[in-house]
């Protein structure tokens, strides 16, 4: 009871929230474990629940309608999984699978609903966990279009350390993925990100073994996110 209690108080969902309404969570909470590769939600499957990311991390998949994979996100406990579906009331826009085991608290729809009624503050705090994303993705949309191939892999670089420093992962700045995933992750090919790579590490931005990339300066591949760099 007691670790479910400081799972949601650690989730941004329930933050600053009053006791009473961690209870009323509590008592609402499933607690679901799953192994490393098992798949917690489907893509296009309905969206009846939600999810707290209590412990572990997931990618977030999307296929296109030729069947190719792209990871759009990583993410790390405490984060937030299934809340657009849920909130309308639709299916799943994406598959999310578990990269490492994952202990979550799943809510109903109709059981958070209630939850929410009675203490508004877990609907401002929904509220703000949506606006971060759509903020993420305008940032993540502009880098995209306007800039060039290296801007776009250091991007994902630095997106993926400041997820895993806010979730006080022991070391943050290092990855353990492959060049292909980080393709995937930064929408090139695997080709012009290892060539990208090749430069950042040249210029003493990361360092690169297999399957791991640690990130040096995060100043330095910010400064190539938004062309401040010297080239």
């Amino acid at each position: 009871m007691n670790d479910i209690l400081q799972d949601l108080a650690a989730s941004p969902l329930f933050e600053n929230v009053r006791p009473e309404a961690l209870e009323a969570a509590r008592q609402v909470a499933i607690v679901r474990n799953f192994s490393a590769g098992d798949v917690m939600l489907g893509q296009e499957a309905d969206g009846e629940t939600l999810y707290l990311l209590a412990s572990g991390a997931v990618t977030v998949e999307r296929s296109s309608i030729t069947g190719q994979e792209r990871v759009l996100n990583y993410l790390y406990a405490p984060a937030l999984i299934g809340e657009i579906a849920v909130v309308l009331d639709g299916q799943r826009s994406a598959t999310v699978r578990c990269v490492t085991d994952v202990r979550a608290l799943m809510f109903y729809r109709d059981p958070l609903r209630s939850v929410i009624d009675r203490h508004p503050q877990v609907l401002w705090n929904l509220a703000r966990v949506l606006g971060q994303r759509v903020r993420d993705l305008n940032d993540e949309l502009l880098i995209v279009t306007f800039s060039s191939t290296e801007a776009c892999v250091a991007y994902a670089l630095y997106s993926l350390y400041r997820q895993r420093q806010h979730a006080r992962l022991e070391n943050a700045a290092v990855l353990e993925m492959s060049h292909q995933e980080l393709a995937n992750r930064s929408g090139n090919s695997r080709e012009s990100v290892s060539r990208a790579l090749r430069k950042f590490e040249a210029a003493g931005l990361i360092r690169s073994r297999a399957r791991r990339l640690e990130i040096m300066n995060v100043e330095g591949l910010e400064a190539v996110m938004y062309g401040l760099d010297d080239d």
